[in-house]
């Protein structure tokens, strides 16, 4: 039961949910289109881990610690400067760095860098120079700015080669004296300090090796696997993936709103919340009679003996309506509603037509003197009606008119009154009722609505009783609770509502 009232308001506020569609798809597809197409390519460089004294090869953490490295260096600042320079851009580093994007590839030793730019050349450019650049910078991560390790070997090794060639020349020197002065101590002093700056020097030889192959291997660390090449389509923006999510947004909104609109609109929409609202029984429920265009302007009346939903409910109706008295059915019944518009003139009609097919006589009075229109529903004249017959009660049965429905007459309202309220209030009018009751089986009242006029008040208490239309989403049910209460004040009585212009109607009636 949930699932089919949360499909009812959907059905009552779907022009809701596919006007704010129809707008997101709209906004979201001119916006995709006038959308400065992007183009984005992408280098692929692999950083090898290189096996150094303080870390495990095996070491995962510090595999994933290297990547995460390179991917800040590459976002550093200096690095995008130094691309800005190479490439000649006209932009700056701020800018730049949002116009890439720097990832680890999970599970792997590489890194992808994508850079985006209006300009395919362009964008392939950028992502091959902070390539390049990472491989030039790449060494310089492990000794920072200062000197390399095969540097700092060299410089030993020279300092210790300048020591040795200076001893050597000095102990040439002193074996090369011809005097008589004895320099053994000195001699064998040399010799030890050449014998162990000569060790010295191998050592630092077998360092420099090392250092050289290590910063060998560091600088190969960086390679680029797949460079960046010029994209032929862009990559943004996304017209069909925009149009889908706009699609799903403008759905979500569309349905969000509706609900929203159906918990502030307070308006009865089904003959179940109509009968929650109002404190008296409901006769019918009617669904909305659409007519030919040819009859656009007049209520519609029952194809006789016609099978149809709208005859069925009808019948029904009327069953209801003669059953409002406890004893006897009622002679005298009003038909109004609350607000304009409700279709009661067209449910009178059509209950009039019902009630002659059961075999009844039926009196149809309009008693609108605001806007008469049985005369135009029922094909009848209008000179001569229920204003005149108020104050010439014995000419009242030449205003009664026959229809083309056996079983109907009809009394129009004849010339309108400047004062309605007043002319409806008059006892003669209250004599003329009772006197029109003893020539048919029922008579029905058409009046104004009740809000804004006061002319149902004054009939409803003339009346044996009064039948409220309520048309589907045109009242609320406060409004409703204050019409039941204004009328009960009057002593209107065996009050009953009608639910006209339900969903789910056939357009299936006629003239007949």
């Amino acid at each position: 039961m949930e699932l089919r009232h949360y499909l009812q308001i959907l059905g009552r506020r779907k022009w809701v949910v596919i006007a704010v569609a129809t707008v997101t798809l709209l906004v979201v597809g001119v916006g995709t289109y006038l959308e400065t197409p992007m183009y984005s390519a992408s280098v692929t460089t692999r950083v090898a881990q290189v096996q150094d004294n303080s870390v495990s090869y095996y070491d995962l953490n510090y595999s994933e610690r290297l990547i995460n490295t390179y991917v800040e260096l590459v976002r550093s600042r200096p690095f995008l400067e130094r691309t800005i320079e190479r490439l000649g851009l006209k932009i700056g580093a701020d800018s730049l760095a949002e116009a890439i994007k720097v990832e680890g590839i999970p599970n792997t030793e590489l890194l992808r860098i994508t850079a985006q730019s209006d300009d395919p050349g362009v964008a392939s450019s950028i992502a091959n120079t902070l390539g390049d650049l990472l491989i030039e910078q790449g060494g310089r991560l492990y000794s920072g700015e200062g000197k390399t390790a095969q540097e700092v070997v060299l410089d030993q090794l020279a300092t210790v080669e300048s020591g040795l060639a200076s001893d050597r020349g000095r102990l040439l020197a002193l074996l090369a004296d011809q005097d008589n002065v004895d320099h053994t101590a000195e001699i064998e002093g040399l010799k030890a300090r050449i014998s162990l700056a000569g060790q010295t020097r191998s050592t630092l030889l077998d360092n420099y090796e090392e250092a050289r192959l290590t910063d060998l291997a560091r600088a190969s660390s960086i390679s680029i696997v797949e460079p960046a090449v010029a994209p032929d389509t862009p990559s943004e923006p996304r017209m069909a993936l925009n149009i889908m999510l706009g699609a799903v947004v403008g759905l979500m909104g569309g349905v969000g709103l509706a609900f929203l609109l159906e918990n502030l609109d307070l308006a009865i929409y089904s003959p179940d919340e109509l009968e929650e609202g109002a404190q008296a029984p409901l006769l019918g429920s009617v669904p909305n009679l659409k007519a030919p265009r040819k009859f656009r302007s007049a209520p519609l009346l029952l194809r006789r003996n016609g099978q149809s939903s709208a005859g069925e409910a009808f019948r029904v109706l009327r069953t209801n309506v003669l059953s409002l008295g406890s004893e006897k059915p009622p002679r005298t019944l009003l038909i109004t509603s609350i607000e304009p518009g409700a279709g009661k003139t067209t449910v009178l009609a059509n209950l009039a037509v019902a009630l002659a097919q059961s075999g009844r006589k039926v009196i149809a009075v309009d008693s609108d003197f605001r806007r008469p229109c049985l005369d135009k529903v029922f094909g009848v004249p209008d000179e001569f009606g229920l204003s005149n017959v108020i104050f010439e009660r014995g000419k009242f049965g030449s205003g009664l008119r026959e229809t083309k429905v056996p079983g109907v007459r009809v009394l129009t309202s004849g010339p309108l009154p400047p004062n309605p309220a007043e002319v409806l209030g008059l006892s003669q009018t209250r004599d003329l009722i009772t006197e029109l009751a003893t020539g048919a089986d029922i008579v029905l009242l058409d009046s104004p609505p009740l809000l804004g006029f006061t002319d149902a008040v004054v009939l409803a208490s003339m009346v044996d009783g009064v039948v409220l239309v309520v048309a589907r989403g045109r009242v609320s049910g406060g409004q409703i609770q204050k019409a039941v209460a204004q009328l009960v004040k009057v002593g209107a009585k065996h009050l009953g509502f009608i639910f006209n212009k339900a969903e789910g109607g056939e357009e299936s009636y006629q003239y007949t």
